[in-house]
């Protein structure tokens, strides 16, 4: 089955249905970044509580998925910067020269993300312990 085609229409479709999240951002004066999420509408929350577990394995993948989209393109971005004509490149190897590099390219996206992970982890737990805690 290959990806509904977008746009996405938010709701139950045929073959699919989407829910919108709305992840608020904040960076504050000593650099350090927080963020929380939840559904944008009181329809979207009833389309997250018709998946399994109330869609809470769906968003964290989504989340995840999006914040290694990001990281990406961080590292596509960073190797433009520091390699004129790196896309060019890119362009002109073969599909094995390719993918390699987008081997190489992935592994550190790896690392940087786990590295991010281990920092933030043990908060993200105390959060959670926090949350489930005060209901």
């Amino acid at each position: 089955m290959s990806t509904p085609k977008t746009p996405w229409k938010k709701g139950t479709q045929d073959g699919y249905s989407m829910a919108a999240i709305e992840v608020q951002v904040c960076y504050d004066d000593l650099k350090q970044v927080y963020s929380q999420h939840e559904p944008a509408t009181a329809e979207d929350r009833d389309v997250l509580m018709s998946w399994p577990g109330g869609g809470q394995e769906h968003v964290g993948f989504a989340l995840l998925s999006e914040a290694t989209k990001r990281e990406a393109m961080f590292s596509m971005l960073i190797n433009m910067s520091n390699k004129p004509g790196f896309v060019e490149k890119l362009q002109g190897m073969t599909d094995e020269e390719r993918d390699a590099t987008f081997e190489e390219m992935s592994i550190v996206v790896m690392h940087t993300m786990g590295d991010i992970v281990r920092r933030i982890a043990k908060d993200c737990v105390e959060a959670a312990f926090q949350d489930v805690s005060s209901k």
